[in-house]
C-alpha cells in the first residue's frame, strides 16, 4: 500500500519524504501554484505537506493535510482521497 501512496504524492507533483515515511506511514511536501496574483502580480504558490498513516490490517487510512490556507488544504484533501479510495 505504500508504494501506492508514494504514486499517488509522485502524480500530484509532490516530493515524499523518504527519512520520514516507512510501510505504515508516507509523508510528502509539494506546492500549489494557483492562477491567482498577490498585489505585485506574481502567481500565488501555497506549500503543503501530507502525509497518510496507513493500516493494512484493517484496510484503512488516515489522510492529514496542511497548508496556509484552509481551502487548499480542503482541496488537497478530497483530491487525494478520491485517489486513494478510487
Amino acid at each position: 500500500m505504500a508504494a501506492f501512496v508514494k504514486q499517488i504524492m509522485f502524480e500530484a507533483g509532490m516530493e515524499v519524504l523518504s527519512d520520514l515515511s516507512n510501510e505504515a506511514s508516507v509523508c510528502g511536501v509539494g506546492t500549489l501554484r494557483t492562477g491567482s496574483a498577490n498585489a505585485k502580480g506574481e502567481k500565488i504558490s501555497v506549500g503543503i505537506l501530507a502525509r497518510v498513516e496507513i493500516n493494512a490490517g484493517a484496510q484503512a487510512y488516515r489522510l492529514t493535510v496542511r497548508t496556509a490556507h484552509a481551502a487548499v488544504s480542503e482541496f488537497v484533501h478530497v483530491g487525494m482521497s478520491k485517489r486513494l479510495v478510487g
